[in-house]
């Protein structure tokens, strides 16, 4: 079967200019096409973040690494209010995850678990990376990262980590992980 081409709106209003309805619903269709591409998947307040393409053949292994990001603890204040709005954004490989934010708070409690698909090849020469930011109206400060060779990540039983952040006077994230299949 023939298929038939995409259609582009025209303008409905006056004088030639697109109507607020039409205005919307191509900047839902713009939202849509950005959506097929990369996704988030919300999971326990925070989300999974990956690129498709990237990631099929990641997250097909049978290899898996779970991450539960506990908490963090004596964080920098990055507020003027002498306080932050903490989350962390945890990688694998090509796969990625974010935390909720908490609001005001230097000793956030999140207790969120991710779970990606590791290669063979990443288990010896991978890390697992965090990266622990400030949630700002315009611009997110950079609170703190670490990162961990995930050949140091114990298989089969979960392994409480406290880690250090790096780049930044004081913080430390606690994390449970272990690896799986």
């Amino acid at each position: 079967p023939a298929s038939t081409p995409a259609t582009v709106p025209k303008p409905e209003g006056e004088g030639g200019q697109f109507s607020n309805n039409q205005k919307i619903a191509m900047g839902l269709g713009a939202a849509a096409v950005v959506a097929a591409s990369v996704t988030a998947l919300g999971v326990g307040g925070g989300y999974l973040i990956y690129n498709h393409h990237e990631t099929s053949k990641q997250n097909e292994s049978p290899t898996k690494l779970h991450v539960n990001i506990i908490s963090a603890s004596n964080l920098v204040a990055a507020d003027h209010g002498k306080s932050s709005d903490p989350y962390v954004i945890v990688k694998a490989g090509a796969c990625g995850a974010k935390t909720k934010t908490i609001k005001k708070n230097l000793n956030p409690q999140w207790n969120e678990t991710f779970e990606f698909g590791v290669l063979p090849e990443q288990l010896s020469s991978g890390f697992l990376e965090f990266e622990v930011n400030d949630k700002d109206f315009f611009h997110d400060d950079d609170i703190g990262k670490a990162k961990l060779p995930l050949s140091s990540i114990a298989r089969g039983s979960a392994k409480k980590h406290q880690i250090k952040l790096e780049g930044v006077d004081h913080g430390e994230l606690t994390v449970s992980l272990h690896i799986t299949g």
